[in-house]
């Protein structure tokens, strides 16, 4: 996550967009904040859930409409394109924009352009786009269920957020953090967990991922009212987690078949010095091939003077 990090920092200072992948809850829209406060944009950022916009009503909410343009619209409305100018516009679960709204949104990418609803003249934001998803819209585009030049022209600077069970040694740092935040939030006293806690937590594969643990340390602090949370304190399903000493759950045979693939990565990288042209060829791959499959299993480099 660090190396991931820093090149998110770098990719911040950059104004063209940046599309997030992962699963629902690894903190996609956190990172989106990242991006925006490394970007020292003067603007606001203004995260909107794509997948909540009403189908008639999407291009109206990204860009705005005039007076009377449909029914109910009694006054002017400012979209969201035009709320975040000099700004970020998040936008959250991009796979479920429908295809006008696509179309839409790939001509504000091209020139910062939108129209609003009603209306016939341009108008202009400088918004930077984030989007997230956690949908494969790579596969989405080759269906025909997402637009392939919309995509491509999201994804030309993309990360991979990689699921809390892929690195449990966050999960201790995340718990301790959620758990002061909530304390000092509910005004309890401070909070803390007890070493059977801590392995429960770490032993769980959370499929909910950040947003799982999140609530599963709110509603523990909540029970407890602070001080010590035992692994008692905990769901039945997360204290079951750490009973006898148990390992995580079996990986699935889709989880085992990414696993294997990024560690095959991971040393052909390793036995390569890091180059990207040779590691491709020990694989019997192509250099964009690897390059593509690097930044789904979320693994970066680090710059440095040769060309990997």
């Amino acid at each position: 996550m660090l190396l991931l990090l820093e090149e998110v920092r770098r990719a911040a200072a950059s104004p063209v967009p940046v599309l997030l992948a992962g699963e629902s809850g690894v903190g996609k829209e956190i990172v989106g904040r990242l991006i925006h406060r490394w970007s020292a944009r003067p603007g606001p950022f203004v995260a909107v859930n794509a997948a909540s916009l009403g189908g008639d009503l999407v291009e109206s909410a990204l860009f705005g409409h005039a007076r009377g343009a449909f029914t109910g619209a009694v006054r002017r409305g400012e979209g969201f394109a035009a709320a975040a100018s000099r700004g970020t516009l998040f936008l959250d679960e991009i796979g479920e924009l429908d295809g006008g709204a696509q179309s839409r949104l790939l001509r504000f990418l091209d020139d910062g352009e939108f129209i609003p609803v009603g209306e016939t003249r341009a108008r202009r934001s400088d918004a930077r786009i984030v989007a997230a998803t956690n949908r494969d819209l790579a596969a989405a585009a080759g269906r025909g269920e997402f637009r392939p030049d919309l995509y491509y022209r999201l994804a030309g600077i993309s990360f991979l957020i990689p699921p809390l069970r892929e690195r449990p040694g966050d999960i201790a740092p995340i718990a301790d953090h959620i758990i002061r935040r909530t304390a000092a939030d509910l005004g309890l006293r401070e909070a803390r967990l007890s070493p059977a806690a801590s392995r429960a937590l770490v032993a769980c594969r959370w499929p909910g991922n950040v947003r799982q643990l999140r609530n599963e340390l709110v509603g523990a602090i909540v029970r407890t009212g602070g001080g010590v949370i035992e692994a008692s304190d905990l769901s039945a399903e997360v204290a079951g987690c750490a009973a006898g000493g148990a390992e995580p759950a079996a990986a699935t045979l889709d989880e085992r078949i990414r696993n294997l693939e990024r560690r095959e990565i991971l040393e052909a990288l390793r036995r390569t010095a890091s180059n990207c042209s040779r590691a491709a060829e020990l694989l019997g791959l192509r250099r964009t091939t690897l390059i593509y499959r690097m930044r789904r299993h979320g693994i970066v480099l680090r710059e440095k003077g040769g060309g990997s």
